[in-house]
């Protein structure tokens, strides 16, 4: 499994792969639905919608390449915390992807909070993602909205009425065409 973090700022494109996944706790994603009482004391569910993925892993940052770690993939363990705090100082989301067997099982915008040790015995440093979607806030304009209906039907009768006649005579040319041989 591989983990991969896609942050996006001022046009610039930063690409973190984690070097060691151990393992990810389960997905959960609630619902939105509320419980209220009644005035007669009966308890009532109103269903509400979809909630935010939420998830978290830990894992540790290596200091020293590992013969399970890519050589390709290495890098010093304080890239990685400066990456993060960047991100989450900046107040970014930034993109998750989760790939297992050569498929892309996951992949959202994200927020997280990283928690951190600032080594281990090893020299490695032990960390903690707790990770939530992020979904783009709609932009709703709050314009009013124009009606459909025509402003001025005398010019949009003419407008139909022109391409009316257009219609008619094309058919009419082609049904005076003689048909090829």
């Amino acid at each position: 499994m591989k983990i991969y973090f896609i942050a996006e700022n001022n046009g610039e494109t930063e690409i973190v792969a984690i070097p060691v996944v151990q393992n990810i706790e389960v997905m959960n994603c609630d619902t939105t639905d509320e419980e209220f009482t009644t005035i007669d004391g009966n308890t009532l569910n109103l269903i509400g919608g979809k909630g935010l993925k939420k998830f978290s892993f830990s894992s540790f940052f290596p200091s020293k390449l590992y013969s399970f770690v890519s050589f390709l993939n290495f890098k010093e363990p304080k890239y990685y915390v400066k990456f993060f705090e960047k991100y989450r100082d900046l107040k970014l989301p930034v993109r998750i992807i989760i790939v297992d067997k050569y498929q892309v099982i996951l992949n959202m915008l994200c927020r997280y909070n990283f928690t951190y040790n600032f080594r281990d015995r090893a020299g490695d440093i032990p960390y903690t993602l707790d990770i939530t979607e992020y979904i783009l806030p709609i932009n709703k304009t709050t314009a009013p909205i124009e009606s459909n209906k025509p402003k001025n039907t005398k010019d949009n009768t003419n407008i139909t009425k022109d391409k009316k006649t257009k219609i008619k005579n094309k058919i009419k040319d082609n049904a005076n065409k003689k048909p090829k041989k």
